[in-house]
């Protein structure tokens, strides 16, 4: 395999740093993330706190926001490694493909916000941050869901599968991680996938998943996320285009 066919264009990552600090899908889903580790990591700030595959660091700009001290991003493109430099992120080259040791591990949290699906061997990626966690550590994914969606606008985006809420928690059950919580989200998009799965529709342009949208709808998407996750914070949705799931690393 060539390692570089794998590696996300380059116009992916300038859109990602562009949009990311506004754009509705992104922000959803940050939100989701902390109050997620609001629940089960507690209000430390000085976790030792790891964002593998973290692109141009959005992710970690929002957590730092919200008092992290000290994030750490890695991915294998130099690319978004360079935004990091350029917000005064950490942040380290790392092979996904490849069983890695981080620097500074073991880590209290470590999150994969939709990586996994870009990963072909995802036992060994999975089995490689175990080693990176501390014991009872805090492993955080965020996943595309429904594996009867998957569709050529997945294959544009190197993406190898999607999840079902059971296929995840079995898969980190193998790797000796206890499922906390796990759940869809973005249920509010999903009539919009299906449309585009059953009629093969897709921006064929750009390799870019990011459509742009006016403000006034930006807005309004983000607001329905909001609801979202008020329902997320007392029960689980049995659909969405994406999954969520937090583990303990267990011994």
């Amino acid at each position: 395999m060539n390692p570089e066919a794998d590696k996300m264009p380059a116009e992916h990552y300038r859109s990602l740093a562009d949009i990311e600090d506004f754009y509705w899908w992104h922000q959803i889903r940050y939100r989701v993330a902390c109050s997620l580790l609001d629940r089960h990591a507690g209000p430390s700030m000085d976790l030792r706190f790891a964002d593998i595959g973290c692109g141009t660091g959005g992710f970690l700009r929002y957590i730092r926001r919200r008092g992290v001290v000290r994030p750490v991003g890695f991915d294998s493109s130099e690319t978004a490694l360079r935004c990091l430099e350029r917000f005064g992120i950490a942040g380290h080259a790392i092979e996904l493909e490849q069983p890695f040791s981080l620097p500074e591990a073991p880590y209290d949290v470590i999150t994969a916000l939709d990586v996994l699906e870009h990963v072909e061997n995802e036992h060994a990626f999975l089995q490689s941050i175990r080693q990176n966690l501390r014991r009872d550590g805090l492993l955080l994914l965020t996943l595309p869901a429904h594996p009867s969606l998957f569709s050529d606008w997945d294959r544009r985006l190197h993406h190898f599968r999607r999840y079902s809420r059971r296929g995840i928690e079995a898969l980190l059950r193998q790797h000796r991680f206890q499922t906390l919580e796990a759940s869809h989200f973005f249920s509010f998009v999903m009539p919009l996938a299906l449309v585009r799965r059953w009629t093969g529709r897709y921006d064929g342009r750009t390799a870019c998943e990011f459509p742009a949208v006016p403000d006034r709808l930006n807005r309004l998407l983000l607001g329905l996320g909001r609801i979202e996750l008020d329902i997320l914070r007392y029960v689980g949705l049995p659909f969405g285009t994406s999954l969520f799931a937090i583990a303990r690393r267990i011994d």
